[in-house]
């Protein structure tokens, strides 16, 4: 049992139970994602963060924001020394750090951490809208969708990262947009 695809399931069917408000079940399969991931790949790996911050949400969700503090913490310190500061996985920490302080009512804290994801997804984006026009234009090979394909492409170029990265810049824009509310600030 002792295999990171078996930790990558679990963490699957946690987020799963997490979505069906399951928040028990989310817990105690997470948890077992988490420790066959550090065993497997030790503390300070991305699956590892990820599992993390997985488990941050469902305590979020379950109001327990010191529980979901101290998980986000974790994940963020592992995603910055991994990936450095200007990555979408902290932005996307970043941001969910910033729901514990909107949902505590410490809305000036959400906004400044809102903001600084917003930041490092909008240049994340730009970086991937470059790469799409470079390939376009013929100055570097298309990608793949699929890693393993990669000598067998079939001309098309992944755009399902540069999709992604524009959703996650709408709902981070829509999150600072409810602090605006929150805060009764209507002219932001």
């Amino acid at each position: 049992r002792v295999h990171p695809c078996v930790a990558s399931t679990l963490a699957k069917i946690g987020v799963m139970y997490w979505k069906k408000g399951s928040y028990t079940a989310a817990l105690t399969t997470l948890s077992d994602s988490l420790r066959i991931s550090v065993l497997c790949y030790g503390e300070d790996h991305p699956d590892s963060a990820e599992t993390l911050s997985s488990i941050g949400m469902v305590h979020l969700a379950r109001g327990d924001y010191e529980a979901a503090m101290k998980f986000y913490q974790v994940s963020l310190r592992v995603k910055r020394a991994v990936y450095g500061e200007d990555h979408p996985d902290v932005a996307r920490v970043l941001i969910r750090i910033g729901m514990v302080y909107d949902e505590g009512g410490r809305h000036g804290k959400a906004m400044r951490l809102y903001k600084q994801g917003l930041a490092i997804q909008r240049l994340s984006l730009a970086l991937e809208e470059e790469l799409v026009e470079m390939e376009e234009a013929g100055q570097i090979p298309l990608r793949c969708k699929n890693k393993s394909q990669d000598n067998d492409n079939d001309g098309r170029i992944d755009v399902s990262a540069k999709s992604a990265l524009a959703v996650d810049v709408a709902a981070t824009l829509n999150s600072i947009g409810v602090v605006h509310e929150k805060k009764g600030e209507y002219s932001a």
